[in-house]
């Protein structure tokens, strides 16, 4: 299984970037083995300048992905680029199948999700124990079942998201394909790619505060959320895809597919606050105090974000209580990064994001 051929889709972006670097600087995987789709001339460049072989393919078209993918004899996926399509799941998905008829190999493909598809967004609320207590969701062999009933009253969006986390667990199951569904939630810290290199929420959070000069929270007061640093989340894919070329067999399929990149859990208002007090000592906000907007607020920030009210709510907002086992028991995965450091991490995101965002 050392043969074996990997292809890693976003790597460009955050996550995907932050995995390539990964697994060249811990030399994980010969890079001669490893394939990374672009879309851009400078990318390709960039892909090459690591000793990486550069693919250009249309996700959506089934023969482009299937000449690629059998050409080249590739035997594992990870895929970064969408969370609510099917199609290039699909295409895989067959494509895999026919590279093990004509080489025997085992077949792979992990797919990146996201915390808010085990969220209030996605029919997935926390619920309470009998003192008050969250109770959390594992990425255990029930998650399957959980997931499959969801419905997403909250953000209706987000069903497409959830149908395409157990269709590509019940298919891979039918062909004889081995998939795993990875859910990274607030990822923070600064990225180590050659592309992007900030994350999603946390900027969301910062882009607001300068727009409308002072951090709002959308949330309540005790809303929970999760977190990951961004070199703990890259680290989870990494050990996934030694295991894989190993030779071993992680957990996968319907009954032990899921994996939470989850390393704690903090309340929205804790990153509203670390992220207010760094803000206004920059300059960039009238005052480091957090406060609930008015409904003129809330219209205004939705806009910043180029959405709609339930939209703004949906990325900066929402309650979410996972916890990850699966990849500490049988992948070796031990994340470093705790809640400390995330509310510590703050001023150095706002920093770096603010630098980013220009």
């Amino acid at each position: 299984m050392a043969g074996q051929k990997i292809l890693i889709t976003g790597a460009s972006g955050y996550i995907g970037g932050s995995l390539i670097s990964l697994i060249q600087s811990q030399s994980l995987v010969d890079a001669s083995r490893i394939y990374a789709l672009v879309r851009k001339d400078e990318h390709e460049a960039a892909v090459r300048k690591l000793g990486l072989h550069p693919l250009r393919f249309n996700l959506d078209d089934k023969a482009e992905v299937e000449e690629a993918i059998v050409r080249n004899e590739i035997s594992v996926v990870v895929h970064f680029a969408g969370v609510l399509v099917w199609g290039p799941l699909e295409n895989f998905l067959d494509a895999l199948v026919k590279v093990h008829k004509a080489t025997g190999q085992t077949v792979h493909l992990a797919h990146t999700s996201g915390a808010k598809i085990f969220s209030s967004w996605a029919g997935s609320p926390p619920l309470k124990d009998g003192q008050g207590n969250y109770v959390p969701i594992f990425d255990d062999d029930k998650l399957y079942d959980h997931q499959k009933g969801q419905k997403a009253v909250d953000f209706p969006p987000s069903q497409a998201a959830v149908d395409v986390n157990t269709r590509l667990l019940e298919k891979g199951d039918e062909l004889g394909v081995k998939t795993y569904v990875i859910a990274p939630p607030i990822v923070y810290g600064k990225g180590t790619g050659f592309g992007n290199k900030i994350s999603i929420q946390t900027v969301a959070i910062i882009k607001l505060g300068k727009a409308l000069k002072k951090v709002f929270q959308y949330s309540g007061d005790d809303s929970p959320w999760v977190f990951c640093h961004i070199e703990d989340c890259a680290l989870l894919y990494a050990r996934l895809i030694s295991e894989i070329v190993a030779g071993n067999s992680p957990p996968h399929g319907k009954r032990g597919g899921y994996y939470f990149a989850e390393n704690g859990n903090i309340r929205w208002t804790d990153a509203y606050k670390a992220i207010a007090r760094r803000m206004h000592q920059k300059g960039l906000i009238e005052t480091d105090e957090v406060a609930k907007p008015t409904n003129d607020e809330v219209q205004r920030a939705a806009e910043v974000l180029g959405g709609s009210i339930p939209f703004l709510n949906f990325s900066v907002a929402g309650e979410c209580f996972i916890r990850g086992t699966n990849a500490k028991q049988n992948l070796g995965w031990k994340p470093t990064h705790d809640r400390a450091d995330f509310v510590a991490s703050m001023s150095e995101e706002v920093d770096f994001v603010t630098e980013e965002l220009g």
